[in-house]
Formats: structure tokens, C-alpha cells, sequence
């Protein structure tokens, strides 16, 4: 849901500012009612509450937050506008929070650290030497950094890019994990955009997307071709293995296990994560 086309930051790979990729709205009207009866009607697993800035629009989310439902919604923004009061409400309801990184070290980085499920949006450029930042910004929040290409650039990805965007990926492994599916996708048949302007667009529709893969991402497959697009895969299907470095990372991974989640050797970091790994899986085996 685009709740509003109102920023306070002037992001250079914001989608929405290229005309050619995403048509953006002239109008800023939206309709609170409508968004939710469609929602509610199409019964929507999860919803991501974005703008523009949603913080410029506060207690326009908040209703939206309150009328969606616990646990249900992911929430996209740059984390200058947070305060106390809204991090208390975002963790009431269980909302997964997604900062950018372009505006993060200007960010209160104590503050960051109460929202209780947070994680830091990274868009990377091909060629881009992103590996000591992502680990500066992981340590920062004490969060995962999720990786993803600038979709204007995604063109010029080859495989020089890739070679860079793998070194990089050693040297921050333990802090990143990479966008996009690695099973089955949806992600670009099934996203739709509530606008601001309560018109309804979908991305697959928006990108030109026509090719069906049974997994990783169409929109990526279709700009890269099957060779590049197969490493590209490979390398989201191995990085984004969970990483046992730290308790957090243990209890995380155990939390999935007792839920029925599925058993990913993980990678880690330590030999006392490895003892820990070992045990848990004769007990999940058990």
C-alpha cells in the first residue's frame, strides 16, 4: 500500500522517480476504506505499508496498522521521522521494519535497536563495493542488511558485476541476506501496488515481465538471461543459508525448527555454533 508520494529524501534510485519504470500518481487521495475492503476481500497474507515517506502520513498508518492486524504488515521507510511512540506501536503489532540504508547512519541507532523485528534495505549498484558498509550497517542495528539491485540497473549486470557482488558477499556474510525468492516465486506475478491515488498497478505488468519460472525472481531471469540468472540463484540460494554467529542466531533458528520449519544446514561461524547445530539437530531429529 503506497500511502502517500510525500518524502522527505530525494533517493537517486527511488523507482518512482523514473518515469519509464514506474508511471508515478499526480494525485494523493487515498482511500483508507477502499485499500482495506480489498485487502479484506482478496484476503491478503501480508501487506507492505510504503510511500513516498509513510512516517509524513503518521496516523494514517497507524489506522491502516490497526485495521490490517497483528503481525501482518511489513513497513518501509528511511527512520528519520520514527520517535519513541511510533517504535512502542510497530512492535505492538508486531510490524517487520525495513530502514534504508541510504539515510541509516543519520538514523538514532538506539532507537532502531527497540523496534523488536527490524532489518536494514540495502539497494546496491552493479560494481558496487558494498561489503564493509553492509557489515558497519549490520553491526550498527545489530540486524540483518537485506541486499538488493537497483531494478533501473538491473540491465547492466554481467559478469564482472557478479564477480564483484560475490566478493562482496564473503566479506559481509554473517550481517546480509539477499531479496529475492530462492523457491517457488510469486513475487512478480502476484505483487500488487495500492497507489495513492487508490489505483491498482501490478509489477509484473509494470516491468514487462512474460517469462514463468518455477523459482527466483521473473523480472531478474528476464534482464539477465539463463546463464548469468543461474549464478545470480546459486549465489541468493547459498548467502542466504542462516548464519549461526552469535545466541540470537541460535534461538532464531531453533524458534523456526520447533514451528516445522525447513532444515537448512546453516552456515557457522563458530565451533561452539557448530556444537550447538549438531545438538539441536539430534534433538529435532529425535
Amino acid at each position: 500500500m503506497e500511502v502517500t508520494k510525500d518524502c522527505n529524501l530525494n533517493c537517486p534510485h527511488c523507482i518512482k522517480k523514473d518515469g519509464n519504470l514506474m508511471p508515478y500518481p499526480q494525485d494523493d487521495q487515498f482511500d483508507e476504506d477502499k485499500a482495506i475492503a480489498f485487502f479484506k476481500k482478496h484476503n491478503i497474507a501480508r501487506v507492505l505499508i510504503s510511500g513516498g515517506e509513510p512516517l509524513t502520513k503518521k496516523d494514517r498508518v497507524k489506522r491502516l496498522i490497526r485495521r490490517i492486524g497483528t503481525g501482518k504488515v511489513l513497513f518501509a521507510t528511511n527512520g528519520l521521522l520514527l520517535d519513541e511512540d511510533m517504535v512502542w506501536f510497530l512492535n505492538r503489532y508486531k510490524v517487520i521494519v525495513m530502514i534504508s540504508a541510504i539515510a541509516a547512519k543519520k538514523c538514532d541507532a538506539g532507537l532502531m535497536k527497540k523496534i523488536n523485528r527490524r532489518l536494514i534495505k540495502y539497494v546496491i549498484q552493479p560494481h558496487e563495493e558494498f561489503g564493509q558498509r553492509a557489515v558497519e550497517l549490520g553491526q550498527m542495528f545489530d540486524c540483518k542488511v537485506e541486499l538488493t539491485f537497483d531494478v533501473s540497473k538491473v540491465k547492466e549486470l554481467d559478469g564482472s558485476a557478479l564477480d564483484v557482488f560475490e566478493q562482496n558477499l564473503k566479506i559481509s556474510r554473517p550481517y546480509i541476506r539477499i531479496a529475492t525468492k530462492t523457491g517457488e516465486c510469486n513475487r512478480c506475478q502476484l505483487n500488487l501496488e495500492w497507489r495513492c491515488d487508490n489505483s491498482l498497478i501490478s509489477y509484473r505488468q509494470v516491468y514487462g515481465v512474460k517469462t514463468k519460472i518455477p523459482e527466483g525472481c521473473a523480472f531478474y531471469y528476464q534482464n539477465l538471461g539463463e546463464e548469468l540468472f543461474s549464478r545470480f540463484l546459486a549465489l541468493a540460494k547459498e548467502y542466504n543459508r542462516p548464519c549461526l554467529k552469535d545466541v540470537k542466531d541460535i534461538f532464531q533458528i531453533n524458534k523456526d525448527l520447533a514451528g516445522g520449519g525447513q532444515i537448512v544446514s546453516p552456515v557457522c561461524a563458530s565451533e561452539d555454533a557448530l556444537f550447538v547445530w549438531s545438538k539441536l539437530l539430534e534433538v529435532y531429529n529425535a
